[in-house]
């Protein structure tokens, strides 16, 4: 008999919760090994079971669908699981829970007919932009069953390219439930890679690859449970993209030579005004919500803004963001803008991606992250030649290295085995390579330039292999540039990690169980007010203080200080 672990049970209650009382799509967050597939085989189980529901499954790759099917079996024998995959050779379109591979079903939605639910597997796959398999086919069952509910799954909830995937306009909306490093480590789950030597004695090489510091932040309590991949760990900050056909019929001139422009706020303020005088039926600029954090200072300690440290955490004081100089001048910035007519009066509900926007030609700016390779992949975004523009400084946050660690299960049976696996990972580019673009000839193949691009006869709807998950890999840097980028994006790229401002917190894990009910009631309350507020559709003067006085009702101050408790222990095990 499967039991489920603690931390299963509550992802799936929290599913059902969320089902029961919101009308928007939940996520779950867990890290990689720690039993997605028993999570969505419960809800799949209790959906026919309980609601008499139908099911549908997705994934990318044959080997999860395989995984899944077979943990739904195992929980529930007695109930037919269906399969839909070429790769599997098996097209079942009946039961009432069906598995199913996107490349095959993609465009077959009627073919399947209504679903209950849709529980995608690997969720951060899904595009926040443009068309994409998975946008297709749920734009499809929605015709057929509009409401049809979407369940995600994930390690990570962000896309390199997108974001977070969680947002109000997105398919997923908010995350129900999400276990990170720190309660897999309370729970038991995780091993200390330094028990018996294990990472010195059989992964040597892998300080060298990725840095001691690097290392150092990924200790909770001093004790190390898991290790950080080469990516662009830093993030450019106050970065705006316009289209560049605007700002040529402005007259403005940017330095070709830099990918990115570095200019003050008053001249990018400067900018927006010219593009309102001389496109006035253009939206000059759209906020999406987490603009405001990209348009700052802010340190999120713990992945939320609720208790910050500004000036890049460089000052370790947990202070209230909604209550700080920052936040008031950006909403008044933005609030300026609004009274300007820069941003579209349905910027709160419009659900459009903003590359969207800009490729049918109605929005020329939006707000993006700088970092080595944005312009390629901002122009490729939105399939118009995008300038960028950079106000603040490259930064390095509390939780950026330790965001998305590799870790070894404590119940892995060859722990050994397991870290020389990762040790090859870090220092072999032939294993780099496969993991990030598949096998050379089949999958990708090396143009004349020496960039990877596709094998002959593919592409990303047939080539059988994700080409853009190579972030989540353990060296990144070790693999082919892909076509469109500079060949030396990967040296840029370590130049652009270490020239960086680094926070002083840089490590710190905030263990948020004593405030688990306050965050979710404050969360609630910043959902009702942030587009509101933060997209300059009311006065800040008033805005803000009311939106202010219901979160700290709600125990805004409690996660506060909660947070300046654990910061302060933090910093006293770590002198």
């Amino acid at each position: 008999m499967i039991v489920p672990r603690p931390y299963q049970s509550e992802a799936v209650e929290a599913v059902y919760e969320h089902l029961r009382t919101k009308g928007n799509n939940p996520c779950v967050v867990l890290p990689t090994g720690t039993g997605k597939s028993l999570v969505l085989a419960q809800i799949a189980k209790d959906s026919v079971e309980k609601w008499n529901g139908r099911v549908l499954i997705l994934a990318h790759v044959k080997e999860l669908l395989e995984q899944n099917a077979d943990k739904i079996r195992k929980l529930c024998p007695e109930l037919k699981i269906g399969i839909y995959s070429a790769g599997l050779r098996s097209r079942d379109t009946t039961e009432q829970v069906i598995v199913a591979g996107i490349q095959s079903v993609y465009n077959k939605a009627c073919e399947l007919d209504a679903f209950d639910l849709v529980i995608v597997d690997e969720a951060h796959l899904i595009s926040s932009e443009g068309d994409g398999m998975y946008r297709t086919f749920l734009a499809d069952m929605k015709v057929i069953n509009p409401h049809v509910r979407v369940i995600g799954l994930t390690a990570t909830p962000f896309r390199l390219k997108g974001g977070l995937i969680c947002k109000p306009e997105n398919i997923l909306n908010e995350i129900c439930y999400e276990a990170g490093l720190k309660e897999m480590i309370q729970q038991g789950y995780l091993s200390d890679l330094e028990e018996n030597d294990l990472l010195a004695t059989y992964g040597p090489d892998i300080a060298e690859a990725v840095g001691q510091d690097n290392i150092d932040a990924c200790r909770v309590n001093g004790v190390l449970y898991g290790l950080p991949s080469n990516r662009d760990i830093a993030q450019g900050r106050g970065c705006a993209a316009i289209a560049t056909e605007y700002l040529d019929g402005i007259g403005y001139e940017a330095n070709t030579d830099d990918e990115i422009v570095k200019i003050g706020l008053d001249e990018l303020n400067d900018i927006y005004a010219q593009l309102h005088e001389k496109y006035p039926d253009k939206e000059v600029y759209r906020p999406t919500t987490g603009s405001m954090s990209q348009f700052s200072n802010v340190d999120s300690l713990g992945g939320n803004v609720f208790g910050v440290l500004l000036d890049y955490g460089q000052n370790l004081d947990v202070v209230n963001l909604f209550e700080s100089d920052f936040y008031k001048d950006y909403c008044a910035r933005l609030y300026d803008y609004n009274q300007k007519g820069y941003i579209s009066a349905d910027a709160s509900t419009d659900t459009t991606a903003v590359g969207e926007l800009v490729k049918a030609g109605t929005l020329m700016s939006y707000t993006t992250g700088g970092k080595p390779g944005i312009k390629a992949q901002e122009t490729t975004l939105t399939g118009r030649d995008m300038t960028i523009f950079q106000t603040l400084d490259d930064y390095i946050s509390s939780t950026s290295v330790a965001s998305m660690p590799w870790t070894i299960p404590i119940s892995a049976q060859h722990k050994e085995a397991a870290m020389k696996f990762l040790n090859e990972c870090y220092t072999n580019a032939d294993i780099a390579n496969l993991l990030a673009w598949g096998i050379e000839g089949t999958h990708y193949k090396i143009g004349d330039d020496g960039l990877a691009t596709y094998a002959d006869g593919v592409d990303a709807s047939n080539s059988g292999w994700n080409h853009s998950m190579g972030w989540m890999m353990p060296n990144q840097f070790l693999t082919h540039v892909w076509e469109g980028n500079d060949p030396d994006l990967w040296t840029e790229m370590k130049e652009f990690n270490t020239n960086a401002k680094v926070s002083k917190a840089s490590g710190f894990s905030f263990d948020s169980t004593n405030v688990a009910n306050e965050l979710t009631a404050v969360q609630n309350v910043y959902n009702e007010y942030q587009t509101s507020v933060e997209y300059g559709f009311v006065d800040p003067e008033t805005g803000i203080a009311e939106m202010n006085d219901k979160m700290m009702t709600a125990g805004l101050q409690k996660i506060i200080d909660e947070k300046k408790a654990q910061l302060a222990a933090w910093q006293e095990a770590n002198k």
